[in-house]
């Protein structure tokens, strides 16, 4: 086909689309956002001719180019004519392969005019070419196309000054990855210039390239990948730009190219080639498609050989690696580049070390830069983690944060620190250093002191005069190391070299370490042969001698000095004393001074550590004796209230939904004092340390119960335990020589020695506790009245109620202000919970004897000891009966399941309304009987109970047939209450004989 017949083609194609109005032609070429993006696709047709050379004349109406490339065939006529059927379009390596490129030229022109070859013609309306005449002087080895400003809507001026910016603009973008062109040329008017560029081949894979412009050089250093798509070979490549030492630079972000730039960013520091399948304009790419994605595959093959390479060249240093992708990205590409260095870095060595070379990951050591990195270095600090080398000290400039964070957070480098190398430091390693490096360390420490006070106790730190390493404190945390003072000691001092610079000094004043005094000798050399020589009892007169050089240096010193003294030995279980008739050495706020009362107080009490008398002759007269915390009277401890649970209740009076506790008094060895017999003497004794406390407004005879009620918190108070003994012994005199307890004594009747006229009024107040005796209850007894206490009187009150209820149903009514009776009852929570089991302790029952008997009132010499049945009406008997037996069936279900290899099982007489048996469950084994159980409820925790005469009769027919062991008697105290208990009684019928059980009330037929 010649050019006059395909003109004619075009004209029919270009008729048939204005009829159909067909304007793709038009829409194609205007396709690029850049109005300039021509001259790339002029570029590239010179690429694709395999030009090595272009040149571009800009003039004010139009813009001439030329290369050397091939000439125009007719082929090329046809395609550069058309749309869709660029003759490369089977071609993935060359450029223009959707045949739109040279579209382009229309957005500026509406006749390029191409002489090439034996073929000179025009383009108009996009795809018809003209035959037109040649150039003069035209050369058949070059290509001209010349594009006349002929666009009627386009400023000419604004078109021209836009070619002339991009011209003077052109350098590595448009030759950089251009396999064939090597120069580019341009001139406008006057001004000309160009870029060429010079190759080198390094290897197969590695070129160096130099691009030289008329007014600078840059050079390049370009890597390469060979891969096949459908059995065409392509390439991908790499360029990092080169300084003028031939170091890797930063070449800024750029987009990615595709010969020529797109606007697709990477956010690399160096830049990126391969022929990806883009979109019509070559500015865009679908990274998904499946050609694509085998591209970016061999883009990250071809970084890891680079980073490979550069390894096994020694030329990947700190500052090269920087370059590479080391962080998150959030291009595609540059993503998958990011995920290769973290594969790469871990799986092969090349992470720069300190000694030249590279290493993995695991085996590198990194300090954080507050250290001395030069001083950790030389000592070989990284042998103590088990690694072979360091990083490479480039790593800690600030500009490479990024790569310490990439080491740190993706490749697992630990940073260390201070207080990794005191954890991991050992003897054996701190022996083999200096005298001068200990120091330096210590300089070290001073820097970072808040890491060095946890191992002060445990590390080996302090280095002494005779080379040995030692904490620097004790496991009590006290300094045990001292400066040397620069003369002969006997105290473990540091070696002089390591505590010289100001550093050292610095961080050693802080932990407290100092050149040793008075108080230091006393601490090193005599506290402790004190606190051995008290161990013994042979080597009292040793322990004395010391104690008086103690007191010779404490007398010679100055106050301030003095009482530092104190202090160490108020800390120091150092004084000798006596505990269970044995030496011992203890503090001296633990010890009892062996005066004359408190040795009376104790006396047989050997639980108390009191003071050796002999050392008391050594200190009574000194005044160290006197400044030490010495307990010269008996001493008050707060317990917990001792009052129990129905003592509480009393005093609440309110729903409790929380008990707070409270506080009481006991008073060390007052219990087992008023156990014995007490005299004048003893009686002074109690009284003057009672009084003593009292006037320091300890009252110490009043305890504090607290709780919470929904509304509100609460505080009542009762006697203390200190109280309530004092007040129930015998022990204080009258002016007659005469005991009595002080409920029995008035105060103008006690003994002129206890110098009770001359007490303050309010210790008075706080005696008053102790109830004594007044005018008005001497006058009532003389009438006969008994005088009872407000608990006495509350339970006689509730006595009163019960009575003619209790007359009502038949029942027995006995007074007895020791034992409640129950007007009401509310369990306060459900009987299957867990048992609490008290085992039963007998005591023995002596009878009274009650010959000689007067009469007495109803309530004269009512004896504790003798108890009486409780007033409960039946209704409410029943219920505390019914809770506690299914209390006792929940403890007897848990013992049968405890022991289910053994077949237990137990039978409930009273579920099964079998009544009147003589007992409530039977524990059983198959159809064996072993034990018969009879459950008695009780609501409170007081010690009597009802049996009946089945119950008893069946227990004694037990007895004599030698089985008294089956039956038993569960009580059950303080039923319907979470502080509930199970007491066990067996075989009561032989308790009874043996005399552990009394008989309240017995009732005999006959």
């Amino acid at each position: 086909m010649s050019i006059a017949e395909l003109t004619q083609k075009r004209l029919s194609h270009v008729e048939s689309c204005k009829l159909n109005g067909d304007n793709s032609h038009r829409i194609i070429a205007n396709l690029y956002s850049d109005s300039t993006h021509f001259l790339y696709e002029l570029l590239q047709n010179a690429q694709d001719a395999e030009a090595t050379s272009v040149s571009f004349e800009l003039y004010s109406d139009r813009l001439e180019t030329s290369h050397n490339g091939r000439a125009f065939s007719f082929t090329d006529v046809e395609s550069i004519t058309t749309i869709g059927s660029s003759t490369k379009s089977n071609e993935p390596n060359k450029i223009g392969k959707f045949g739109a490129g040279f579209k382009s030229v229309f957005s500026i022109t509406d006749t390029p005019h191409i002489y090439s070859g034996t073929y000179n013609f025009k383009i108009s309306d996009y795809i018809i070419p003209e035959t037109i005449d040649p150039l003069e002087n035209q050369s058949d080895e070059r290509t001209s196309v010349i594009l006349p400003f002929d666009r009627a809507e386009i400023d000419a001026k604004t078109l021209y000054d836009s070619i002339a910016k991009r011209l003077r603009s052109i350098g590595k973008e448009e030759l950089l990855f251009l396999s064939n062109l090597c120069r580019i040329g341009w001139k406008i008017g006057d001004e000309a210039g160009y870029v060429k560029k010079a190759t080198d081949e390094a290897s197969e894979t590695r070129s160096l390239i130099t691009l030289e412009t008329h007014n600078k050089t840059e050079r390049f250093e370009l890597y390469r990948r060979g891969f096949t798509i459908e059995n065409k070979l392509l390439e991908c490549k790499i360029a990092f730009a080169l300084n003028a030492d031939g170091r890797y630079v930063s070449i800024g972000t750029n987009p990615l190219y595709v010969f020529f730039p797109t606007v697709v960013p990477t956010n690399l520091q160096f830049l990126v080639h391969a022929p990806y399948k883009t979109t019509p304009n070559r500015e865009t790419m679908n990274f998904s498609d499946p050609q694509n994605q085998t591209i970016t595959d061999n883009i990250i093959e071809l970084y890891k050989s680079v980073l490979k390479d550069m390894a096994e060249r020694k030329v990947l240093d700190v500052e090269t690696m920087g370059l590479f992708p080391l962080s998150s990205q959030s291009g595609e590409l540059s993503q998958k580049l990011f995920e290769a260095s973290v594969f790469l870095f871990k799986t092969h060595p090349l992470i720069p070390t300190q000694e030249g070379g590279y290493a993995l990951p695991s085996s590198l050591f990194s300090l954080n830069a507050e250290l001395d990195l030069e001083f950790f270095y030389e000592s070989q600090i990284h042998t103590l983690f088990e690694k072979t080398t360091w990083i490479n000290e480039a790593f800690y400039k600030p500009i490479h944060l990024v790569l310490k964070r990439f080491l740190n957070s993706y490749l697992g480098v630990m940073e260390y620190k201070l207080n990794d190398i005191l954890h991991n430091i050992t003897e054996e390693y701190l022996v083999q250093q200096s005298n001068g490096w200990m120091g330096t360390l210590y300089d070290q420490f001073d820097k970072a002191r808040h890491h060095v006070n946890l191992y002060l106790s445990t590390r080996l730190l302090a280095r002494l005069e005779d080379g040995r390493q030692i904490p620097f404190k004790s496991q009590k945390e006290e300094v045990q190391v001292y400066i040397h003072p620069g003369i002969s000691t006997g105290f473990q001092c540091l070696h002089p070299d390591a505590t010289a610079s100001t550093g050292a000094k610095s961080f050693l004043n802080s932990i407290g370490v100092k050149t040793p005094d008075i108080i230091d000798e006393i601490k090193e050399f005599i506290l402790p042969v004190l606190i051995t020589l008290s161990k013994d009892s042979d080597s009292t007169e040793k322990y004395l001698q010391g104690m008086k050089t103690l007191l010779q240096l404490y007398h010679e010193s100055e106050p301030s000095n003095q009482t530092r003294i104190v202090e160490l030995i108020k800390t120091s279980a150092c004084i000798l004393s006596v505990h269970k008739g044995e030496s011992k050495a203890a503090r001296s706020q633990d010890i009892y001074l062996p005066t004359e009362p408190l040795k009376r107080w104790f006396i047989g009490d050997t639980s108390i550590t009191m003071m050796d008398g002999a050392l008391w002759a050594v200190l009574s007269s000194s005044d160290l004796g006197t400044s030490l915390p010495f307990q010269t009277r008996p001493v008050i401890q707060t317990i917990a209230p001792h009052i129990d649970a129905i003592q509480k209740e009393r005093l609440r009076h309110t729903p409790s939904i929380a008990d707070r506790g409270g506080d009481d008094f006991s008073w060390e060895g007052l219990e087992y004092l008023l156990s014995t017999s007490i005299d004048k003497e003893l009686s002074l004794i109690i009284w003057n340390f009672l009084i003593s406390y009292l006037e320091e407004k300890k009252n110490i005879l009043r305890g504090y119960y607290r709780w919470q009620s929904p509304s509100n918190n609460h505080e009542k108070e009762f006697d203390s335990k200190i109280c309530v003994l004092l007040k129930q012994t015998t022990w204080l005199y009258d002016h007659d020589g005469d005991t009595y307890k002080p409920t029995e004594l008035k105060p103008d009747a006690l003994m002129e020695e206890y110098g009770y006229d001359s007490l303050s009024i309010d210790v008075k107040e706080s005696l008053a506790l102790l109830s004594f005796k007044t005018d008005a209850i001497e006058e009532l007894e003389k009438q006969g009245y008994k005088i009872i206490t407000p608990d006495e009187a509350e339970a006689f009150e509730t006595f009163k109620k019960l009575q003619q209820q209790a007359i009502e149903e038949e029942e027995p009514v006995m007074w007895n202000p020791a034992s409640p009776n129950i007007a009401a009852w509310v369990s306060d929570t459900d009987p299957d919970m867990k048992t609490d089991i008290e085992t039963y302790e007998p005591k023995q029952k002596k009878p009274k004897d009650l010959r000689n008997q007067t009469s007495q009132s109803f309530f004269d010499d009512y004896d504790e000891e003798e108890l009486y049945i409780p007033v409960i009406p039946k209704s409410i008997r029943k219920a505390i009966g019914e809770w506690s037996e299914r209390y006792v069936y929940r403890y007897l279900q848990d013992f049968c399941e405890q022991n289910a290899d053994k077949g237990y099982h137990v039978r409930w007489m009273n579920e099964e309304k079998n009544l009147g048996w003589g007992y409530d469950f039977v524990l059983m084994k198959g159809e064996k009987e072993l034990r018969y159980i009879e459950v008695k409820g009780r609501a409170s925790n007081t010690g009597e109970i009802e049996i009946s005469k089945t119950q008893w009769e069946f227990a004694k027919f037990l007895y004599d047939k030698n089985e008294g062991d089956k039956y038993s008697i569960f009580i059950v105290q303080n039923a319907g209450k979470s502080y509930a208990k199970l007491i066990p009684i067996n075989n009561p019928v032989k308790m009874w004989l043996d005399g552990n059980l009394s008989m309240l009330k017995i009732e005999l037929s006959y």
